[in-house]
């Protein structure tokens, strides 16, 4: 089919284009649909449809690109750039242009050099430099010469010969013409380059005055033109004649000409020749002393030549007008001064006594003449002036249409024109794409009937003059799927105000909403998986927890019926063993604590702290270990007065790791603690004499896992996690920690943390029920004791080590301790926190204080829930105090103690 169409492309550059349009869809792949946009644009181009040959120029190089032809690439931007030069864009044709030269330079392709080199010289005879325009055409030649290659030749010779006329070497340019035409011949072309040639012989001819051998030129180039079809080729023809007919004053058949010229000009979009047609009816015209029709057609000659926008206004048609009659009077003033001049010459020479009188007149009459002469001038040269001016404007204002087509066609983003009844007026490829269809279904389509009617919302906001948008799923043109798409539509307005049309904007979002979907998805999953992992570690804790308060409980019961009977080495394996026990629970603690930090999910529960009462207690929890090892342990009074706010389990357990390092890693010596408060800041100073710290290590000393010595033969025990702990408890109560240490010579850490503003001596924040009012006193008999616990071995423990001192009565689940609490009266109830069924430790507690009969018994929270927000949530449900397990017997009995009396 794209042979059928070359063989109709001269003489029906339309019919040609219908059947390469209908081939495109049916090529068998891409190299194939560029050579057919190819054959496309070059149709169009000639049946006067230049955005449609730019158009299928653009798809035919983007497809050679894709497919790596760079021959057929190199013509395509070569095609391109002579489209660009028909229209005026001469800039823009001249980088096609070289782009071509480059590609075919780089593929060693010398005809196609040729080519690319003859019309670069074009443009840059258009651009006005004529010596670089020779230049490229003499390389072109010298190309095409030693190639031979005929038919280029002719067409040097042709190019280089109007460079001559240019310069008014009439003879070398009839020389190249003629040698042209004859090329031409030779080859057997009968085709639009020989009407050209004929074309320039004739306009030679008729230049240095042979009218006759221009019109046979003309003539023959006229029957070449139209057995072709060429309208490009037969407007300038026609307007050829027309400029003969009117030489050899015969002004009829010259404008008959000139209305074929004017027609054809029109139709095919010819704008310089358009003005061209215009100038010579003028001409016709005013040789016929039809004045108003000259006035009328120079007229349309600016106007053609003139902005479409703003630059041709009512001012200058007036002065053009003017500047016309001006001229006319004073030439027919002229022409009345020069027939009066005669006459007094005659009189002169009949009457001799005048001849000084009339030789002064004369001299009078002549000065006259010449500033007439010289005004007349100066006003062609500002006529020429301002054709100059239009004609640049013209050419600005012909880029600047080109420079929006062309945005507005490739733009990634869909643009749409709609007029105030909903008829789309233009739309782009990106369009086309994203809605669906084809062009030429859309533009004209009332989108009122469209399938999906989600967006007329939007379209009707723009007519109102407002904004619109529509952002969502919308179903296709072509009715095969949906896609999600984003809109916005806006009012184009006159320079009234008032609106004249709409213009949207189309996005395809479809990746957007599928990456938004992901997100959402993968924010679900990782949401879940945050929540299984602080089940598991509340989970692993109580599991962890209850066990080892059994064993810790019984292993105390053990320690303190043997001890009488025990030896010291004996009573030195229960230590170790004691001390084996609590290793583990602090890993265990060490390792739950780092998740809960590192999950984000730790909260702290800020209290004032009398910063001395708070040291002092772990100081004297951690004396037993200190001095069972031999060491001296030294707290020095001071800062008694001074409360700080922070959370007491962190800040206590970042204090207790110093403690304990200072313990673990000192084997004789001394460990000195010590406050200092200056300024609001208040500091807590551990100094040790273990064996310090390298320099090295210390650098590294708060990563996860982090020990100066690692591997077998570490002499020290432990995960490492302690100071990181420490570091990240510290930061989190808004406190600072620094470390000075030397290698042998011991360590000393110091713990800032700022004093509570305005802040005295104060006791610490209650516990609920703490106060004298909230004290029951015991009744008869032992103090009854209720222990809700679901754990049989845990009810077994405590009542091993309660019975002997309390009424203790047990309940495994919450609804069996309400029955209990409703029925008998108790003195304080041990509250675990994890109880079988639906209805938890907490939930219990909540219910008890609801109720006002049993809403002043105690509750302290017995739990393997040992977290600090597991502590502030059991003294939120209501709790009085609470004990994490694993706990010794005494710290059970001291806080029992504590509420029953």
């Amino acid at each position: 089919m794209l042979d059928s169409a070359r063989s109709v492309l001269g003489v029906n550059p339309d019919s040609a284009a219908a059947i390469v349009e209908h081939a495109l869809p049916l090529a068998e792949d891409e190299k194939h649909q560029a050579m057919g946009q190819e054959l496309l644009a070059e149709a169009q181009f000639r049946a006067g449809r230049k955005a449609a040959a730019v158009r299928a120029y653009g798809h035919g190089i983007e497809l050679a690109r894709r497919t790596q032809d760079d021959q057929l690439r190199a013509r395509l931007l070569n095609g391109a750039g002579t489209v660009f030069r028909s229209v005026g864009q001469y800039d823009v044709a001249l980088e096609y242009h070289l782009s071509s030269l480059t590609l075919f330079d780089s593929l060693g392709n010398s005809i196609g050099k040729a080519q690319a080199l003859h019309d670069m010289a074009e443009a840059l005879l258009l651009l006005g430099q004529e010596n670089e325009a020779w230049q490229a055409h003499q390389r072109a030649l010298n190309l095409r010469l030693a190639e031979d290659h005929q038919h280029g030749i002719a067409e040097s010779y042709n190019s280089l010969g109007r460079i001559y006329w240019r310069r008014r070497e009439v003879d070398s340019a009839l020389v190249l013409f003629q040698a042209a035409l004859t090329q031409q011949k030779k080859l057997g072309l009968l085709r639009s380059e020989v009407a050209i040639s004929l074309n320039d012989i004739g306009n030679v001819h008729l230049g240095t005055g042979d009218v006759a051998r221009a019109m046979e030129y003309y003539r023959e180039a006229q029957g070449i033109a139209e057995s072709t079809g060429d309208r490009n080729i037969l407007a300038l023809v026609s307007k050829s004649l027309a400029v003969g007919y009117r030489t050899m004053g015969d002004c009829s058949r010259a404008i008959m000409y000139l209305e074929q010229a004017e027609d054809m000009a029109q139709t095919m979009r010819l704008g310089a020749l358009l003005g061209d047609v215009y100038e010579e009816r003028s001409r016709c015209a005013e040789a016929m002393n039809q004045e108003t029709e000259a006035l009328h057609y120079y007229r349309r000659t600016i106007h053609v030549r003139d902005s479409l926008r703003s630059l041709i206004n009512t001012q200058r048609l007036k002065e053009a007008e003017f500047f016309y009659l001006h001229e006319r009077q004073e030439l027919q003033q002229q022409d009345f001064e020069s027939s009066r001049a005669q006459d007094l010459v005659v009189f002169a020479v009949v009457v001799s006594i005048l001849l000084a009188i009339v030789a002064l007149i004369a001299l009078y009459v002549l000065r006259l003449k010449a500033k007439a002469n010289r005004d007349l001038q100066t006003k062609n040269d500002k006529i020429h002036d301002m054709n100059v001016q239009l004609k640049e404007l013209n050419t600005e204002l012909a880029n600047s249409e080109m420079r929006y087509r062309l945005l507005f066609e490739h733009l990634p983003v869909g643009v749409f024109l709609f007029d105030a009844h909903l008829m789309l007026m233009q739309v782009n490829d990106s369009f086309v794409e994203i809605l669906g269809g084809t062009r030429e279904s859309l533009e004209g389509m009332n989108l009122n009937e469209l399938r999906d009617k989600r967006i007329l919302h939007a379209l009707r906001s723009a007519l109102d003059g407002q904004k619109g948008a529509y952002e969502g799923e919308y179903e296709l043109i072509t009715g095969k799927g949906s896609t999600d798409i984003s809109i916005r539509t806006a009012p184009v307005r006159d320079t009234d105000d008032s609106t004249l049309f709409g213009i949207g904007f189309v996005l395809d979002i479809s990746n957007w909403k599928r990456i938004e979907r992901e997100l959402i998805e993968s924010k679900e999953l990782a949401e879940q998986a945050d929540k299984m992992k602080n089940a598991f570690i509340t989970n692993i804790s109580h599991e962890i927890r209850t066990p080892l308060n059994i064993i810790m409980g019984y292993f105390g019961i053990l320690q303190a019926d043997l001890r009488e009977r025990l030896s010291t080495e004996e009573l030195d394996h229960f230590s170790k063993v004691d001390l084996a026990v609590r290793r583990l629970l602090r890993t265990v603690d060490q390792i739950l604590n780092l998740s809960i930090l590192e999950s984000g999910t730790f909260t702290l529960n800020i209290e004032s702290v009398s910063l001395f009462s708070l040291i002092e207690e772990l100081v004297e929890e951690m004396r037993p270990l200190a001095e069972e090892k031999g060491l001296k342990v030294l707290i020095t009074p001071s800062c008694e007065n001074v409360t700080i706010e922070v959370d007491r389990y962190s800040f206590s357990h970042a204090v207790r790791n110093v403690l304990d390092n200072a313990v673990k890693f000192t084997d004789e010596g001394t460990i000195s603690v010590s406050l200092a408060c200056r300024d609001r800041q208040a500091s807590v100073i551990i100094e040790d004499t273990g064996i310090g710290m390298s320099d090295k290590y210390i650098q590294r000393l708060y990563l996860s896992f982090s020990q100066e010595e690692d591997g077998y033969s570490r002499p020290y025990e432990g995960l490492g996690l302690g100071l990181t702990l420490t570091q990240r408890y510290i930061d989190a109560n808004n406190g600072t920690i620094l470390v000075r240490s030397k290698k042998g010579l011991g360590t000393t850490f110091t713990i800032g943390i700022p004093i509570l503003a305005g802040a005295n001596a104060s006791p610490e924040k209650g516990l609920v029920g703490e106060t004298d009012a909230d004290v029951i006193l015991p009744a008869d008999g032992p103090p009854r004791v209720l222990v809700v616990e679901d754990d049989p071995e845990t009810q077994k423990f405590l009542n091993l080590i309660l019975s002997e001192d309390y009424a203790l009565r047990f309940a495994d689940s919450a609804p069996a301790a309400w029955d209990i609490l409703v029925d008998e009266a108790f003195d304080l109830i041990l509250m675990d926190i994890s109880l079988r069924g639906e209805e938890d430790g907490l939930h219990l507690t909540q219910r008890i204080r609801e109720n006002p009969d049993i809403a002043h018994v105690p509750i302290i929270a017995v739990t393997a829930h040992a977290f600090a927000d597991d502590r502030q949530r059991s003294l939120d449900a209501g709790c009085n105090d609470y004990l994490p397990k694993p706990f010794r017997m005494k710290q059970l009995r001291e806080l029992v103690e504590q509420f029953v009396r």
